[in-house]
């Protein structure tokens, strides 16, 4: 019970060998612990703020920061709600030596987690380790500051974060803030770095628990022992007034205790070696000061539940899988209404006013949808009628969810829940916030029908690869991988077309790098092979080149296969350079194969022009070969037989005239590669739809009327490819 805010206030706070824990505290006002005083700790010393609700502007603010000499300080398992900075905000200069730890775990805040000191200043760990892990954060960073790391042995720790509700992946992490040399740690491994303090840990259990070493104590292996302690546990009154401990120095020969306390209220009593403000949670610990200095305390009142800010609404749903889809507010064909729940957290209880859901209202996050929030269904929300949950009709209020068959979104729509303080038991400062967000999913008629598309797509590329061997069919098989890697992709396509990216790249599961780097290794592997294999057998059999290129191939299989990379290498680039939080590395090889991907095509063209010299015979003689050459060169038959040979699968596909536009279903692939990689605003994906369904509609124009391609056959299917992944990109687009 309390919202209580403990300042440090002097020029040192030295702890030796000792240690002091704040645990199960409830802390509140504008800043929940204050020091101004600079906090070292040495010797084994340990200072842990952990089990605590904190409820401020501000966090553990140390504003002249803390060194740290084989020492630990601990904060974790923490949560609340900060309506500014951050939970640990290190000022000043941080410096952490000798096998030291930080440890910043399993804490669930609304707002930053840490704060570090910023440039020119940072957070220097020399042998010593930084832990951030098992946290949940809200905002647009998880930290800010930098971080050090000298010497051998220093460590900094990553893994296991959630920002604003999503889990974070290591690729995410510079762009939340998590600037440095650091390791990720996945959630549910077992890690003495995330776990222990290694100077005082021996081994970790099969139970991944940390086994101390002599001089270890509890869970952690900290090197003091700290107990537990659990709060007061009471059940009285809400108190009138909360307490601010306040400790300042004076100078005196000799180190004494006075306490100053303010009349009214009860008498602090101080010990050198423990401490404690009655009605509030106990706070032990050694702290060790300079024997000129004499340490007073003074306790000032002030009003105590409306200086506690409010805290975050925890909102939750009874839809299946916890969260709202569109097909949830259309009925979904379920006959039980769903819920919408939202909890205060302890402490905190609903004011008994009958008419408590006056006091809640919904705010959209964007502008709102007109067939979404901001129509019918909108107005049906906001007159609905918020009752006590039976289970605990003190801490939730529950909303049958109304059910409106109109209700269509394009994208995700997000709807904040806003509570005035009234709404509170006593108050609080500010105004209680929550929100929900209701997903876009794909209607089931129309993702029947996408399913149908995809299929007819899937299955019309097939057998263009079948029957015609050409590389344009499986450029077909591709461009359905990349519409199912796109951002605007619903949960329903990802699942249906799991497999389709796959033909991009078998990299397609790790992030674009993979994909870029992995297919132009596989190209450059295989040409090089081609090519020394073609040079072997020219030496083995003593032929002229051109002889031993005709035979082998050369460099006709290599093309097949740089053609059949050249778009996961594309798309893979541009995927690199748009995805948030791009790294350096991303940016350098995402215009690196973007180049590529234009110089490619461009140098085929020129490789026509300059090299091949091929004339093409009709297309009726074909079929008048034998059938071992009809399966050689199933879709066209050209001349002389070494070039035949040499460069059947580059330009086989095309008429004498158009050999340059062999390329040219490649080249307007890319293009819609280009379009599909960008992440559209909200609400956007139609119009990237609409705009790759016009360059698929233009390429099938081309293609038809300048009848490219060998055969009449030819022309046909690779303008239904075309055609049909227009249309797949138009139903996308409409739904």
């Amino acid at each position: 019970t309390g919202g209580r805010t403990v300042v440090v206030d002097g020029a040192l706070l030295e702890l030796v060998g000792g240690g002091v824990a704040l645990d199960a505290a409830v802390l509140g006002g504008d800043v929940a612990l204050y020091a101004s005083a600079r906090v070292v700790a040495s010797g084994g010393a340990v200072l842990r703020v952990s089990g605590s609700q904190v409820y401020a502007a501000h966090g553990l603010v140390f504003d002249s920061g803390v060194g740290a000499n084989a020492s630990a300080v601990v904060v974790n398992d923490n949560a609340g709600v900060l309506t500014d900075g951050a939970l640990l905000v290190l000022r000043g200069s941080a410096s952490f030596v000798s096998g030291s730890w930080l440890s910043v775990r399993g804490n669930s805040i609304s707002g930053r987690l840490l704060s570090l000191p910023s440039y020119p200043r940072r957070a220097e760990l020399v042998q010593s380790t930084l832990t951030l892990h098992g946290n949940a954060g809200s905002g647009p960073v998880v930290m800010d500051g930098t971080v050090a790391l000298g010497g051998t042995g220093r460590k900094f720790v990553v893994g296991c974060l959630m920002l604003n509700g999503q889990a974070l992946q290591p690729m995410h992490y510079r762009s939340a803030g998590i600037i440095g040399e650091f390791r990720p740690v996945a959630c549910g491994v077992c890690d003495a770095d995330v776990l222990c303090f290694a100077a005082a840990t021996r081994a970790m259990s099969g139970s991944c628990g940390c086994r101390c070493a002599e001089g270890g104590y509890g869970r952690d292996c900290l090197p003091v022992y700290l107990p537990r302690v659990d709060g007061c546990n009471r059940t009285l009154a809400m108190p009138l007034l909360s307490h601010t401990a306040t400790l300042t120095e004076t100078r005196s020969p000799t180190p004494t205790w006075t306490p100053t306390p303010t009349p009214s209220l009860s008498t602090p009593h101080y010990s050198s070696t423990q401490y404690s403000l009655t009605e509030t949670p106990q706070v032990t610990g050694t702290v060790a000061l300079p024997p000129t200095r004499t340490p007073t305390a003074s306790v000032s009142s002030t009003p105590w539940w409306s200086d506690v800010a409010c805290p975050t609404l925890a909102v939750t749903t009874t839809a299946a899988g916890g969260s709202l889809t569109q097909n949830d507010i259309r009925g979904g064909g379920s006959a039980v209404p769903t819920l919408l729940m939202v909890a205060l957290p302890p402490p905190f209880r609903w004011a008994s006013d009958p008419q408590i859901g006056t006091h809640l209202s919904f705010v959209p996050v964007s502008t709102a949808q007109p067939s979404g929030f901001g129509g019918p269904w909108g107005a049906m929300l906001r007159n609905a009628t918020w009752v006590r949950n039976a289970t605990n009709p003190s801490t939730v209020l529950e909303l049958a969810v109304p059910v409106h068959r109109g209700y269509f979104i394009a994208a995700d729509e997000t709807i904040v829940i806003r509570c005035d303080a009234a709404a509170v038991s006593g108050g609080c400062k500010g105004v209680l916030l929550g929100f929900f967000t209701i997903r876009f999913d794909t209607l089931p008629a129309a993702a029947s029908a996408l399913s149908a598309i995809t299929g007819v797509v899937a299955g019309a590329a097939a057998v263009a690869v079948v029957v015609t061997g050409g590389l344009g069919s499986v450029l077909e098989m591709q461009a359905l991988g990349v519409f199912a890697r796109m951002s605007c992709a619903s949960a329903q396509e990802r699942a249906s077309t799991a497999a389709l990216p796959y033909f991009l790249s078998v990299f397609a599961a790790r992030d674009p790098l993979w994909m870029v780097v992995g297919n132009a290794l596989l190209a450059a592997v295989f040409g090089c092979v081609h090519c020394g294999v073609t040079a072997a057998f020219r030496r083995w059999r003593g032929v002229d080149a051109a002889s031993a290129w005709a035979a082998m191939r050369f460099p006709s299989l290599t093309y097949v296969v740089a053609h059949a990379m050249h778009l996961g290498i594309f798309f893979g680039s541009v995927l690199a350079l748009a995805m948030p939080g791009a790294r350096a590395q991303h940016r350098v090889i995402g215009v690196v194969g973007v180049l590529y991907g234009a110089a490619f095509p461009a140098g085929v063209c020129y490789l026509i022009a300059r090299h091949v010299g091929a004339s093409f015979t009709r297309y009726w003689q074909f079929s008048r070969k034998p059938l071992h050459e009809r399966l050689l060169y199933p879709v066209g038959y050209w001349h002389p037989a070494a070039q035949q040979r040499m460069y059947g699968g580059m330009l086989t596909n095309m008429r004498g005239s158009h050999v340059y536009w062999c390329v040219f279903q490649l080249s307007a692939l890319c293009v819609v590669c280009l379009i599909a990689a960008v992440h559209p605003p909200v609400g956007g994906c139609h119009v990237q739809y609409f705009c790759m369904a016009a360059v698929l509609l233009a390429g099938a124009g081309v293609v038809a009327f300048t009848n490219m391609m060998r055969s009449a056959f030819l022309t046909v299917m690779h303008t239904a490819g075309f055609v049909l992944l227009a249309t797949l990109c138009l139903v996308s687009a409409a739904n």
